[in-house]
C-alpha cells in the first residue's frame, strides 16, 4: 500500500486567498525519474508558512484528532467565505490504483467556551472523498463518503448517498445523528472518526479500506515539522529529535537538552536506535560529529513506568559534552536529519519542514538537497529564506509566492530554465525588475528604505 500527495488546493486560509500547490509528480517528472521536492520562496507573509500549517490541518482531519477551532477561527481570511482545503492524492494497494480526491469546509461561527467566555472558532462544514480508479477506460469520480451539515446533523440530508445512508442507519440503530453531532462538537473529521470507519468497513469493503488506507498514511507517512521547533532548540528548552521508523511509524521526542532528564525507557530504545541512523550520515555532513545519549540509570515514575535519566551528547572532534553546549544550526539538523533519510529510502514518505534553512549552513543545505534532488524516493516539502537551494534543484521543484492573493504561487517556465541557469540570479532579477507575468514581489529600492528609515527618525515623538 503507498500513498503519495499530488496536489493542495488552498481556499481563504490567512494570506492565501487561492492558491495551488502541484508536487512534482503531478507535473509528469516522477516518472520520468526526477526529485518530488518543493521549496517555497517568498517574502514574509506571503503564504510559505501556511501551506504547512494546511498540511498539518489534513493531518489532523486524517487521523481522526481534535482541530484547534479557536486557533483555525482567527486563521480564516477576514471578510472572506468558507476555507476550503482540497487533496488529490495517489493510491496503490498492490493491485489497483486509485486517484484520490478529498475535500474539507471550514465555516467560521461564534462559540462559547465552557467559561462563559465567547470567541470565533469553526465549524467542518462539509467533507468528501472521491475516488477514481486508474487504469479504467471512462473511469469516473465516484463519491465514496460524503458529509454536509449545512442544513442540520440529520443524517437524512447530512450523508451524501441514499445507498450508503440506509446501510450507515442500520448499524447505528438510529443513532447516526448523534454521532454526526459529536464530531461537530469535536471539530473532527466526520469521514475519519473511529465509528464510521469501522462503520464504513462493514457496509463496503473497497470505501472503507480506502479511508483506512488515508488515516494509516496520516499517523505513519506524512510528518509536519513546525516553526515551533526552532523556539525550542532557541532556548535550549529541550532537543526535538524527529523519527521515521518503516514499519512502525512516525513521531516527535523531545529529549532533555540543557540538563539531564528522565524520559520512559521505550522512548529511549526509540532515540537510540534513530541516532543509530544518523551517526551514519551526520559525520559525514559536519566533520568527526556524532551525537549519543548518555544514560545515567534507570529509575520509575509516578505511575512506575520504567524510565531512564539520560543526557544528550556530542562528540566534535577531540571534544565531547553536552550537544546543548553546540550550536543552533547542528541542533536544527541533527532534530530533521532521521526524517531526511526517510525522504530518501522511502518513496511513501511526505515530510513537510517549515525553514528547512533555520541555522543551517547555506553550502550545506544546498548539498544536502542536490542529493536529494538525484536520489530521494519520498517527497519533501520545505520553506526557506535562503536562496541557495534555487542553484541546485530544479525548475519545477522550486514554488514561488506571488502579489495576487487569488493566484498566491507560480513557477518559473521551464523553458526559460535551461541546464546552465542560475535560479537564484532570475529570482534575484524579477525581484529588483518586476516582472508582469510572474509578479513575485513588489519592487524595493535601497532609495526608498533609506528614505523610509530617515521618514521614521522623523515621526518619532520626542
Amino acid at each position: 500500500m503507498m500513498i503519495r500527495i499530488l496536489s493542495i488546493e488552498i481556499e481563504n486560509f490567512k494570506a492565501i486567498g487561492h492558491g495551488v500547490v502541484k508536487m512534482p509528480c503531478m507535473l509528469n517528472q516522477f516518472a520520468a525519474g526526477k526529485t518530488d521536492i518543493v521549496g517555497i520562496y517568498g517574502k514574509n507573509g506571503s503564504g510559505k508558512t501556511s501551506v504547512v500549517e494546511v498540511l498539518a490541518l489534513l493531518k489532523a482531519l486524517w487521523t481522526g484528532s481534535r482541530l484547534n477551532d479557536a486557533v483555525l477561527g482567527d486563521c480564516l481570511r477576514a471578510n472572506s467565505g468558507d476555507m476550503v482545503v482540497k487533496a488529490e492524492l495517489q493510491y496503490w494497494d498492490g493491485e489497483k490504483e486509485y486517484s484520490l480526491f478529498y475535500e474539507v469546509t471550514l465555516q467560521r461561527v461564534a462559540k462559547e467556551a465552557d467559561d462563559g467566555k465567547k470567541y470565533t472558532g469553526v465549524v467542518i462544514q462539509k467533507e468528501q472523498l472521491r475516488a477514481k480508479e486508474e487504469g479504467k477506460r471512462y473511469a469516473q469520480k465516484k463519491i465514496l463518503v460524503a458529509y454536509d451539515i449545512s442544513h442540520g446533523f440529520k443524517s437524512e440530508q447530512a450523508v451524501q448517498g441514499a445507498v450508503l445512508f440506509k446501510r450507515l442507519k442500520k448499524i447505528f440503530h438510529g443513532e447516526l445523528d448523534i454521532r454526526l453531532s459529536q464530531c461537530a462538537q469535536n471539530v473532527s473529521s466526520y469521514l475519519c472518526s473511529t465509528e464510521l470507519r469501522k462503520a464504513l468497513l462493514q457496509v463496503d469493503a473497497e470505501k472503507g479500506n480506502l479511508v483506512e488506507a488515508l488515516r494509516a498514511y496520516a499517523i505513519g507517512k506524512l510528518i509536519i515539522v513546525g516553526r515551533n521547533e526552532a523556539g525550542l532548540i532557541a532556548c535550549n528548552f529541550a532537543q526535538p529529535l524527529n523519527i521515521y521508523l518503516p514499519g512502525k511509524g512516525a513521531g516527535q521526542l523531545p529529549l532533555p537538552l540543557s540538563s539531564p532528564g528522565v524520559i520512559p525507557l521505550v522512548a529511549y530504545r526509540f532515540a537510540c536506535s534513530a541516532m543509530d541512523s544518523i551517526n551514519a550520515l551526520l559525520p559525514v555532513l559536519i566533520k568527526d560529529c556524532s551525537i549519543s545519549l548518555k544514560s545515567l540509570g534507570e529509575e520509575f515514575d509516578s505511575e512506575n513506568e520504567r524510565c531512564v535519566r539520560c543526557q544528550l551528547m556530542v562528540k566534535h572532534g577531540v571534544y565531547e559534552g553536552p550537544l546543548s553546549m553546540e550550536s543552533e544550526g547542528i541542533k536544527r539538523l541533527i532534530s530533521i536529519l532521521h526524517l531526511l533519510i526517510g525522504v530518501y529510502n522511502n518513496e511513501d514518505v511526505m515530510v513537510a519542514v517549515d525553514e528547512l534553512d533555520s541555522g543551517i549552513y547555506e553550502f550545506l543545505l544546498g548539498e544536502i538537497l542536490q542529493v536529494l534532488r538525484q536520489g530521494a524516493k519520498g517527497q519533501l516539502i520545505f520553506t526557506s529564506h535562503n536562496l541557495r537551494p534555487m542553484e541546485m534543484l530544479d525548475a519545477h521543484s522550486v514554488l514561488l509566492t506571488t502579489n495576487d492573493p487569488d493566484d498566491c504561487f507560480a513557477r518559473f517556465a521551464s523553458s526559460r530554465v535551461k541546464g546552465s541557469t542560475n535560479m537564484r540570479n532570475m529570482y534575484l532579477r524579477a525581484i529588483q525588475l518586476g516582472e508582469d507575468k510572474l509578479d513575485v514581489e513588489a519592487n524595493i529600492h535601497s532609495a526608498e528604505i533609506a528614505h523610509a528609515f530617515i521618514k521614521a527618525a522623523q515621526s518619532v515623538a520626542p
